[in-house]
């Protein structure tokens, strides 16, 4: 397993592409904002302050404690939280709160994977965290078609008898999630 204590000190290069983007926009937009590098599960947020908007875009799923890194996130917001993470929606559990843990590197060959909660997940987290409510603005996708009941297996169940068992388990399709936290 790798050492994930490593990523802020060993990892980190201010110059490196991913900060050009942010540099571009602040200075196109003159703003005051600046870069704060840290491990955000482990550093005191409190001297930020607080913010009307806070985005946590990609990074729930990366999370070893996700529900503690949502309550920093409520710690930070004022009005609104935009929540973008992988989701998993399972076919026949479309309601339930379910966090699919990786272990090592299972999901994508990356060790900074963690968990991938389902849309219902996501919800009771955000609202565990202090946020009053919580709307999907992109959810699972669309339910595939399913097929019509074979006939001998209908008249079977409607006589009573054995019908042949369904799938042995439910679909799953990974997809991204993106939900509004309000405070």
């Amino acid at each position: 397993m790798p050492d994930h204590s490593r990523d802020v000190t060993d990892f980190w290069n201010p110059d490196l592409p991913g900060r050009r983007g942010y540099e571009f926009a602040r200075d196109a937009l003159h703003s005051k904002a600046e870069a704060v590098v840290g491990d955000y599960a482990a550093m005191d947020l409190a001297p930020l302050g607080m913010f009307d908007v806070v985005l946590y875009l990609g990074v729930l799923y990366h999370m070893e404690e996700p529900l503690t890194c949502l309550k920093k996130v409520r710690s930070l917001t004022t009005e609104v939280a935009v929540i973008e993470t992988e989701a998993i929606h399972i076919e026949g559990l479309e309601d339930a709160c379910l966090l699919q843990f990786n272990p090592g590197d299972a999901l994508r060959s990356d060790y900074g994977n963690w968990y991938v909660p389902t849309i219902g997940a996501i919800h009771a987290m955000c609202t565990a965290a202090g946020f009053s409510s919580v709307r999907t603005v992109v959810g699972p996708p669309p339910a595939p078609a399913r097929e019509p009941e074979p006939r001998r297996a209908r008249l079977a169940r409607q006589a009573g008898g054995l019908a042949p068992l369904g799938p042995p388990s439910a679909p799953s399709a990974n997809y991204r999630a993106l939900v509004h936290a309000f405070v």
